[in-house]
């Protein structure tokens, strides 16, 4: 669920006056991430080999000794992974924070570049966020490696399974509907009142169709560079043929964490620099007015999530394959789109629609660059109409990426039959 439709909705529903400032915001980052932990650690925690806890069990060991000294430093590195993503997630995070009128540094490093104009402030802003995302992004990549499954996991044990206690239960429940409620009930339905209610009132409803347009010119066109991009990193981790395939993926997991406003930010002031150095405002016109750098944007942001399934069905392409091909006298491109391309094809695909409409509900680079190309995507227009009151296009636009969400989380859930 895009994080300023949450923050949104949430604010209308508990109060557009007093649902502002530092601890909605938290509350609302709060639910916007806990998925994110909820994945990784869930992850981990299915790999668990059980052998250790069953004996721990038989010798008499209690729930919560077994907990701290078997379960917790098995899992450790995916709950370190766990609270660095989170961490990037937030240091980053524009939309929800913009909304609920928490003024991060990503609220004022957009102003300062877009309603200021104050180039020096928006550089100096840029510089503080990089210097506090780049001790986590690094830390991501250190930790990345080992959170992967080992080797033996499918000859793993897991854990047999133990009634959970009365107390566990009701908080387990509790923290479950907390998180549906306001990360799904509560914004779906404030969606749904918003339409409604403007129709009731016979409020004349804004053209849905140059945002759809927009969205899918955008999403599917960066969705196709960002998997035109992982390709190469992905097939080379997969088949780990090379030390560069080492050197990609960090590379990879880097450029994704970078915030998106940072990346927006960054790219306007290239095209700016090169207009300048090649003295052709026309250079400025065709990268970041025309659209070229919204889309190397899009696909650096996701570049991350659209790498699992590529490498994971790379490492499922047969070497014995590719290497009677070559005896047969196939070129390597020839190998490579007989032999591996069908292999990797449904890891591609999932990439693509995991990278499409991961775009279509990205906000901060849509509002930095996209924007300047004459750009309006469902993002735009959610975002834009809620703050100029406009309930009813907001809610319609917001129901359209709430599908979009919806088809994300069908294909997330086939996708992890590649990365797993």
């Amino acid at each position: 669920m895009p994080s300023y439709l949450i923050a949104a909705t949430l604010r209308e529903q508990v109060g557009r006056l007093t649902f502002v400032g530092f601890w909605p915001a938290v509350l609302t980052l709060v639910v916007i991430t806990a998925p994110y932990v909820q994945l990784v650690v869930g992850a981990a925690l299915a790999r668990t080999n059980g052998s250790a806890e069953d004996a721990a069990r038989t010798l008499g060991a209690r729930r919560r000794h077994i907990l701290s000294a078997i379960t917790v430093p098995r899992i450790r590195p995916a709950l370190a992974f766990a609270g660095v993503i989170t961490a990037l997630y937030v240091i980053g995070e524009f939309g929800a924070v913009a909304i609920l009128n928490c003024h991060v540094l990503t609220w004022r490093l957009y102003h300062a570049a877009t309603t200021t104009m104050q180039l020096p402030v928006a550089i100096l802003l840029g510089l503080m966020l990089m210097l506090l995302a780049t001790p986590l992004i690094v830390a991501a990549i250190a930790i990345h490696g080992r959170v992967r499954p080992n080797a033996n996991a499918s000859a793993s044990r897991q854990p047999a399974r133990q009634p959970a206690g009365r107390m566990t239960t009701v908080v387990t429940w509790m923290l479950l509907l907390l998180v549906v409620g306001l990360g799904v009930v509560i914004p779906v339905g404030t969606l749904l009142q918003w339409v409604a209610d403007g129709m009731s009132r016979g409020v004349e409803m804004a053209n849905v169709w140059p945002p759809v347009r927009d969205t899918l010119i955008l999403a599917l066109g960066g969705g196709a560079l960002t998997v035109a991009l992982v390709a190469l990193p992905a097939w080379l981790s997969g088949q780990r043929r090379s030390r560069l395939a080492s050197a990609l993926e960090p590379a990879v997991l880097g450029a994704s964490a970078v915030p998106g406003i940072l990346i927006g930010f960054g790219l306007l002031q290239l095209g700016l620099v090169l207009a300048r150095a090649f003295d052709s405002p026309e250079l400025y016109q065709t990268l970041v007015m025309g659209g070229s750098f919204v889309l190397i944007a899009f696909a650096i942001r996701f570049l991350a999530e659209a790498y699992g399934g590529p490498k994971a069905t790379a490492a499922l392409v047969d070497p014995r394959q590719l290497d009677a091909a070559r005896m047969l006298g196939a070129k390597p491109f020839k190998r490579w789109c007989v032999v591996a391309l069908p292999t990797m094809a449904p890891g591609f695909a999932a990439a693509f629609v995991i990278a499409t409409v991961s775009i279509a509900r990205e906000l901060p680079i849509t509002l930095m660059l996209a924007t300047r190309g004459g750009y309006r995507p469902l993002s735009h227009r959610m975002y834009d109409r809620y703050m100029e009151a406009h309930l009813m296009d907001a809610g319609v636009a917001g129901l359209i990426l709430v599908g979009l969400a919806a088809l994300a989380l069908v294909v997330g859930m086939r996708w992890r039959r590649y990365a797993g």
